[in-house]
């Protein structure tokens, strides 16, 4: 587990125009999504989302004062957890600080937590997200076909530490 200010210094955000603070689900509110992920977010629903706020794991990311994502890792057991990501329509503006900070953030995580895994689930028909994710060095394992609350397919991806 981790505080806020911790992960700010590892991921190198400033602290006051770029900052982290301790997820919260009102955050969600405070949030305007595109309509893709606003249609996950849906299907998925809001109890489902409060359930991955891990105290110490789970962090929104704010730039002068507005939401442009919330994400966190689920712990599922010894040495392996699973990484989620709510990205706000604004996240575009600081698509580069977060990726920088992402790249920092997950090794850290890792060592950190004594994960050997982390995995992820990513929309097939979301582009904009597994190229991301395998910008992250997450390798691509498998489709899980009709598996969310969508009924969409989606890829299963993995990174090994």
């Amino acid at each position: 587990m981790f505080t806020a200010d911790e992960l700010m210094q590892v991921m190198k955000l400033d602290g006051y125009r770029n900052r982290l603070v301790t997820f919260q689900p009102n955050h969600i509110h405070m949030t305007k999504f595109r309509d893709f992920d606003q249609e996950i977010l849906d299907g998925y629903g809001r109890p489902h989302i409060q359930d991955y706020a891990v105290d110490g794991l789970s962090y929104s990311a704010m730039c002068d004062g507005k939401v442009y994502a919330m994400f966190g890792l689920y712990p599922l057991w010894k040495g392996v957890a699973e990484a989620w990501l709510l990205p706000s329509a604004n996240l575009a503006n600081r698509k580069i600080v977060f990726h920088k900070a992402c790249l920092r953030f997950f090794p850290y995580a890792s060592q950190k937590l004594k994960l050997h895994r982390i995995q992820v689930y990513v929309r097939s028909s979301n582009v904009q997200a597994y190229k991301w994710i395998e910008m992250m060095y997450f390798k691509r394992e498998g489709l899980l076909e009709r598996y969310g609350p969508d009924i969409n397919d989606y890829y299963v991806y993995g990174r090994l530490f």
